[in-house]
C-alpha cells in the first residue's frame, strides 16, 4: 500500500485526505497497514483538519475481557469513525472483566456505555475433568460456561440498558487427540463447539454474538493463532485475525444503528442466466445442470431465492444492453443512496460476491420478513378492489379488517426494534431505539408501549404501527408514533389514537402532547397531528408541538374490528 499521496494530503491540510483515508481503510487487510492508517487519522485530528462527516454524537463503547485490549481498541476506534459512527472508548483492565461487571460501583457503570464489547477468556472454556467422564457431566460443565457468559451479559444490560456484543470461542487447530477429538465432549474442540452453539441459541435479544469461531475458520485455524503474542503481551489472536475481529465488531455496531438493505434489483441476461434471450433463444441460454456455467447460474438463482425467504424483495431492471457497467456508474452518480454491485465475468463467483457484500445481513428474522413478498401481492389485490368500489366507506367495509393492539412483549422485541430503526416516512420523531432500549421501555411504569397488527380478507399485514408514550405529570407525551405507509387511509391512525387516549386516561392524564421532529423523509406527517384534531402549541424550524385535551376527546368510529387491546387480559 502506497500511503505517500495520503501523507501529502495531510501535510497540505486538504480535506480530500478523509476520502482517501476511507478508501484505503476499506481495502486494508494487513495489520501494520491498518494501524498506520489509524495513526494518520489521529494526526489529522491533532492538526484540526476539517473533520469527516459522521454521526453528531459519539457512541460510548466499553471493551473488556480476558486479553490485552491494545491495539484492538485502536483498530475498532479507527474503523468505527471511518464508518461514520465515531466512538468514545472505555477499556477494562486485563482479565478483570468479571469484577468490572459484578461490581456495581465499577468504572464501567460510571461510563454508562451504549454498547459493551466483551471477550471472555478462552482458557476458561475448557473441560477440566477426564476425557472419559460421562457425557452428562461434560455437558453440564459446558452449560456452566454458557450460563456464566449469559449472566455477565444480563448483568451489564440490567445496569446500563446497553447492547452487548460478546465473542464466542475459537477452536483449537492442532492435531492433539487426532480423530478422538470428535468422540468426546471433553476435548477442547468438541467442548467449545458445544458452548458456541448453546451460547448463540440461548442469547437474549440484547446480546449479539461476534462469531470468533467463524472468523478463525474463514482465515484458517493456524493463521488465526499466535502463541508467542499471547505469552509476550497477552494478545487474543494473530495480528491477521485481530484485523478481522475489529472489522466484525465494527460491522455489528454499525448494524445496531442501520437497517440492512431491503431490495435486490437484478439484471437478467448474463446475470441470472448465461446468454441473451432475445439473441440466443431459450434453448441457447446457459442455465441448469448441463454445463458448469449453467450450474453456476442455477446456484445463483437458488441463493437469490434464499434472500427472498428472509425478507429481501426481488426486482428486475434490465435493458438487454451489454453496456451495463456504464449504467451502474450512472446509478452511482445520480442515486448514491443505492448501493451497486458489478458482478464479474465468472458466474461461479456470483454467490460469493453477494454473500460477502454484507448488505443483507439480518439482525433477526421474523415471520413478517418471510411473508413480505406475499404482503405486496395482497396490496395489489386491495388496489384492484379499491378501484372497483364507488366510495371509500364501502371499500373499507369490504376489506373486513381486524386488528390486535398489544402491549410490548419480549417475543416481539426484535421486530419492534427493526421497525423503529428503519421507519422514516410515517414517523413523527424518528427516534431510534435498540432492542435493549425497547426492553427498558417495557420495564418502566411511566411508559406505555404498544404495537398494532392488522389483517383483512386478502391477508395479514403483520405488525404495522408502534406507539410509545411517557407519562409526565398529568400529560402523556408521545415519544414515538410510526406506521407502515402500506396501511394509510385504512383508519388505523384513528384506532391508534383511540388506544393512546384510552391508555392515557387510565394513567390519569389530562392531555396528549405530540411532537413532530422534521427530517428529510418525514414531511408527509408534518401536519398529521393537526389533521387528527390536535392544536398547534409551539413551532420552530426544528420542532412542532401539538396538544389534545382528553376531557373532550371522543373515540373515533372506524371500520376496523379490534379483537384485543393493550394491557388487557387475553
Amino acid at each position: 500500500m502506497d500511503i505517500s499521496p495520503l501523507k501529502n494530503l495531510l501535510l497540505k491540510g486538504d480535506p480530500e485526505f478523509w476520502a482517501q483515508l476511507k478508501a484505503l481503510t476499506k481495502s486494508a487487510r494487513d495489520f501494520e497497514e491498518l494501524f498506520l492508517l489509524s495513526s494518520l487519522r489521529k494526526k489529522a485530528h491533532a492538526r484540526k483538519l476539517a473533520p469527516l462527516k459522521t454521526a453528531p454524537e459519539k457512541l460510548r463503547l466499553a471493551i473488556l475481557g480476558g486479553y490485552s485490549l491494545y491495539p484492538l481498541h485502536e483498530l475498532i476506534e479507527h474503523l468505527c469513525e471511518l464508518a461514520g459512527l465515531p466512538v468514545e472508548l472505555w477499556q477494562g483492565d486485563y482479565d478483570n472483566y468479571n469484577s468490572e461487571i459484578m461490581d456495581d460501583d465499577s468504572e464501567l457503570y460510571a461510563f454508562a456505555p451504549h454498547v459493551v464489547f466483551m471477550l471472555p477468556a478462552e482458557r476458561r472454556c475448557t473441560y477440566t475433568g477426564h476425557l472419559t467422564d460421562a457425557r452428562e457431566r461434560q455437558q453440564a460443565e459446558a452449560q456452566r460456561v454458557v450460563d456464566g457468559v449469559l449472566e455477565l451479559a444480563r448483568k451489564v444490560n440490567e445496569k446500563t440498558r446497553a447492547e452487548i456484543i460478546t465473542t464466542n470461542f475459537m477452536l483449537p487447530a492442532r492435531h492433539d487427540l487426532g480423530a478422538f477429538r470428535s468422540r468426546t465432549l471433553g476435548s477442547d474442540w468438541s467442548f467449545r463447539k458445544w458452548v458456541n452453539l448453546e451460547l448463540g441459541l440461548n442469547a437474549p435479544s440484547f446480546l449479539h454474538i461476534c462469531d470468533w469461531e467463524f472468523l478463525a475458520n474463514r482465515l484458517g485455524g493456524l493463521a488465526a493463532r499466535d502463541e508467542r503474542a499471547w505469552f509476550e503481551s497477552k494478545q487474543p489472536c494473530s495480528s491477521a485475525l485481530l484485523v478481522e475481529l475489529a472489522r466484525e465488531v465494527t460491522q455489528l455496531i454499525f448494524s445496531l444503528k442501520r437497517a440492512p438493505k431491503k431490495v435486490l434489483v437484478l439484471d437478467l441476461d448474463n446475470t441470472l442466466w448465461g446468454g441473451v434471450v432475445a439473441d440466443d433463444g431459450l434453448e441457447g441460454i446457459e442455465l441448469g445442470d448441463t454445463s458448469p456455467r449453467g450450474e453456476a447460474f442455477k446456484a445463483f438463482q437458488k441463493y437469490i431465492v434464499s434472500l427472498k425467504q428472509r425478507g429481501v424483495l426481488l426486482a428486475v431492471c434490465s435493458k438487454n444492453d451489454f453496456a451495463k457497467a456504464a449504467e451502474i456508474e450512472i446509478v452511482r452518480q445520480f442515486a448514491p443512496e443505492v448501493t451497486t454491485l458489478l458482478l464479474g465475468p465468472d458466474p461461479s463467483n456470483y454467490v460469493a460476491q453477494l454473500a460477502d457484500c454484507r448488505l443483507f445481513e439480518p439482525r433477526s428474522i421474523t415471520s413478517e420478513d418471510a411473508e413480505r413478498t406475499n404482503q405486496y401481492r395482497s396490496d395489489a389485490q386491495r388496489k384492484t378492489l379499491e378501484a372497483s368500489v364507488t366510495d371509500m366507506a364501502s371499500y373499507l367495509e369490504s376489506l373486513q379488517m381486524e386488528s390486535v393492539i398489544s402491549e410490548f412483549t419480549p417475543v416481539d422485541v426484535p421486530r419492534l426494534a427493526q421497525l423503529i430503526n428503519k421507519s422514516n416516512q410515517f414517523n413523527l420523531t424518528t427516534r431510534r431505539r435498540s432492542e435493549a432500549e425497547v426492553l427498558a421501555v417495557m420495564n418502566n411504569e411511566n411508559f406505555v408501549g404498544y404495537s398494532v397488527r392488522l389483517k383483512d380478507r386478502f391477508g395479514d399485514h403483520g405488525l404495522i404501527s408502534i406507539v410509545i408514550g411517557e407519562k409526565v405529570g398529568d400529560t402523556m407525551r408521545i415519544d414515538t408514533w410510526l406506521m407502515s405507509c402500506r396501511v394509510l387511509k385504512r383508519q388505523v391512525e384513528e384506532e391508534v389514537l383511540n388506544e393512546l387516549a384510552r391508555l392515557a386516561k387510565l394513567k390519569d392524564c389530562q392531555s396528549l402532547l405530540g411532537t413532530f421532529l422534521p427530517t428529510p423523509k418525514n414531511e408527509m406527517v408534518r401536519d398529521f397531528y393537526a389533521r387528527m384534531g390536535f392544536t398547534l402549541t409551539t413551532e420552530s424550524e426544528t420542532k412542532r408541538e401539538f396538544a389534545l385535551k382528553l376531557d373532550t376527546f371522543q373515540s373515533i368510529p372506524t371500520k376496523i374490528k379490534i379483537t384485543h387491546r393493550a394491557y388487557e387480559p387475553s
